[in-house]
């Protein structure tokens, strides 16, 4: 499905999925319609009852200072700013939206009822800080604060391999995948079912029937023009777990725009790989649609895969409210030191 070769590869025709088209036109149909019905009933209240203008000027000025003093992302605080002082009924509107809705509160506690239950996995790890301290202060405070505002510590006894090529890292990735004997969790951004992910889906394929527990987590819009509708269904089959995160519904909905960027692979919980590739040909230079394709990644082993399989275990059962981990022990404390070289690794999440 190529459409001739580019000067590094096959061209690809992201398209080919015949119902993201459609899917997306259907989506982006529903949210315009939405849009103009809030936009037009903004605007008649305010002609028909002005005063709202002045209340929503004055709520403004009061939510900008309460923003600015709040220690959330600066990020997140300017576009909110700038918005609310510009269009003040609107900017208003949509802050009430954001964090008063039935669906962010859910979420929120959702998030926080998983991660109150992986706490321990992580919290009793050895405090390294003093370590750290003595080879550098500046270090310390970095590693101090992921573990007080991430939860996430610092380890002393996990290898890391480094590859400089995304495609190295599929090959190891290949073969640590068929040593596996207890489980294996994916999560990524993008899963394109095509030739990169085929080579680990025919892995996967034979471990889930050996018995070994398989998940697969990816992001519904990352993944939209990658992977056909049927895909939980196909994985199924073949007993492989798979599950959505935030699926794109037509509704106006604020945490559409929540997405999940991570990637990474766990083999039972000994081994992991991450880095900044997605499952997908482009990124391995399968195909090479913006040309050659540069991702780099590492190879973790050791105790410090932990941390990646309270992240997966955190989103994995956020992701759907049924069908939850009830006993998680057994996925951690599974690793052996490994103290190859000397140094320090605190694998995170936000």
């Amino acid at each position: 499905m190529s459409s001739g070769k580019g000067r590094y590869g096959p061209r690809e025709k992201k398209t080919s999925i015949k119902n993201s088209i459609g899917r997306l036109l259907i989506f982006l149909a529903l949210l315009i319609i939405q849009f103009y019905w809030v936009y037009n009933l903004l605007v008649n209240l305010d002609k028909k009852y002005p005063i709202l203008s002045t209340v929503a000027e004055v709520l403004a000025l009061l939510l900008v200072v309460v923003i600015n003093e709040n220690n959330s992302n600066v990020s997140m605080k300017v576009p909110f700013i700038i918005l609310i002082l510009a269009v003040p009924f609107m900017g208003v509107l949509l802050l009430i939206l954001l964090e008063f809705s039935s669906n962010t509160w859910r979420i929120r506690r959702r998030f926080r009822d998983i991660d109150s239950k992986l706490a321990p996995y992580l919290s009793s790890k050895k405090d390294l800080l003093g370590e750290i301290g003595k080879e550098s202060r500046r270090a310390k405070n970095i590693f101090r604060y992921l573990k007080n505002y991430a939860g996430y510590p610092a380890y002393n006894d996990t290898d890391i391999k480094y590859f400089k090529e995304a495609s190295l890292a599929l090959d190891d990735l290949v073969e640590d995948l068929k040593s596996a004997r207890d489980f294996i969790f994916m999560e990524y951004h993008a899963i394109e079912d095509r030739e990169s992910f085929r080579r680990i889906h025919e892995v996967l394929r034979e471990k889930a029937a050996s018995g070994v527990e398989v998940r697969i987590l990816y992001d519904d819009i990352g993944s939209f023009v990658f992977i056909n509708h049927d895909f939980i269904k196909r994985m199924a089959e073949d007993k492989i777990k798979a599950r959505v995160f935030n699926p794109m519904m037509p509704v106006f909905n604020l945490f559409i725009n929540n997405r999940d960027h991570r990637k990474y692979t766990i083999i039972d919980g000994k081994v992991a790989f991450t880095g900044g590739f997605n499952i997908a040909n482009e990124y391995f230079n399968v195909t090479s649609p913006y040309g050659h394709w540069k991702d780099t990644g590492v190879r973790i082993e050791g105790p410090a895969v932990d941390s990646l399989t309270s992240m997966f275990l955190e989103m994995w059962n956020v992701s759907k409210k049924k069908d939850q981990d009830t006993d998680m022990s057994r996925f951690f404390n599974r690793a052996e030191p490994q103290v190859t070289e000397r140094g320090f690794i605190c694998p995170y999440a936000d």
